[in-house]
């Protein structure tokens, strides 16, 4: 467990003490509900910021897409559908 300021700050700590390497760049996949949508655009920043690319679900890339970012679409495979990149 991680103790900080933010959950960040918490999750990061609790990743470092498992010995967990996070990387400074790389890919991420982003699926949030809809009520958090909101707070997206300021994390998918983030991100970006440190260099990660952003591959998001459907909802989700259309929003960030919304909100100028560019996002790889991510379509999950209970869906069954092919993954379309945006």
């Amino acid at each position: 467990m991680g103790v900080g300021k933010t959950f960040g700050e918490a999750f990061a700590k609790s990743q470092r003490a498992a010995g967990v390497n996070l990387n400074d760049s790389g890919k991420v996949l982003i699926s949030i509900r809809d009520a958090d949508k909101v707070k997206a655009p300021d994390i998918a920043r983030m991100l970006v910021d440190k260099k990660y690319e952003i591959v998001a679900t459907g909802g989700t890339a259309r929003f960030l897409k919304e909100a100028v970012f560019l996002v790889k679409w991510f379509t999950r495979s209970t869906k069954g559908d092919p993954i379309p990149l945006i």
